[in-house]
């Protein structure tokens, strides 16, 4: 994963200011010292937030999310509704030996809502990244409406019975990944596939991966991906 913060360096000038008393008929009687120019107001910058030791973004960065008590319904379409969703990353890839099997199997209260013309599943009951603007990487994805917080992806039909899932960043940092915040690290999620719809059951498989890792930048990361990636949704 890339990592470019840019920095930023202001530096301020003096202007010296020269008094010269010049007198053709008679002395001056007296000088009086400068009076301090009035300083011209500036706009009060923004702090960065800054993680606590051990953390990986700042407090004011997370966000837990329990499922809201209204449940989305429709009646004019079955596939609306709250489902419990796992996320089965499969093993592959150079650093995927080491993440741990708890990582690689995600479990989520999901509502599935309508959305233009297609599906916005939105996920609950779990830690998330949000206000991703402020920490320069994320999900802002123009298909959705996040209110920066990374816990949405998108499902369109695909047919009679048949779903598709997009899960992918719109480009390197940002899209419709899941942010996820557990034990004190980052988890990300992305990828994308195909499924079918059974009597309130959706099980859909593709391509996908996730990163694991203390922060970013991170001392401490392990990947799966691109690779095996399954979704499987049961209604409640």
């Amino acid at each position: 994963m890339r990592n470019a913060f840019p920095r930023v360096n202001v530096t301020g000038r003096s202007l010296p200011a020269l008094l010269l008393c010049v007198s053709l008929a008679a002395s001056c009687e007296s000088v009086r010292p400068p009076t301090s120019p009035s300083a011209t107001p500036s706009a009060t910058p923004v702090p960065t937030p800054t993680p606590a030791p051990g953390a990986p973004v700042a407090a004011e960065n997370v966000i837990t999310l329990p499922a809201p008590a209204m449940l989305p319904t429709s009646a004019a379409d079955p596939l609306v509704g709250r489902y419990t969703l796992e996320i089965v990353v499969a093993r592959s890839g150079l650093r995927c030996e080491v993440m741990p099997e708890h990582v690689r199997h995600r479990s989520y209260t999901a509502d599935i809502h309508q959305f233009r013309d297609y599906y916005a599943v939105k996920l609950y009951d779990a830690t998330f990244l949000r206000d991703d603007a402020r920490v320069g990487y994320g999900c802002f994805d123009s298909r959705l409406e996040m209110g920066g917080v990374c816990h949405q992806f998108i499902m369109k039909r695909a047919g009679a019975g048949a779903v598709s899932v997009d899960m992918t960043p719109l480009d390197d940092w940002r899209g419709s990944e899941i942010w996820e915040i557990q034990d004190g690290r980052l988890i990300a999620l992305y990828g994308s596939g195909t499924g079918s719809i059974d009597e309130g059951r959706i099980v859909a498989s593709g391509s996908g991966g996730l990163w694991y890792g203390n922060g970013i930048p991170a001392t401490d990361a392990s990947g799966c991906g691109p690779g095996d990636i399954a979704w499987t949704f049961m209604r409640r």
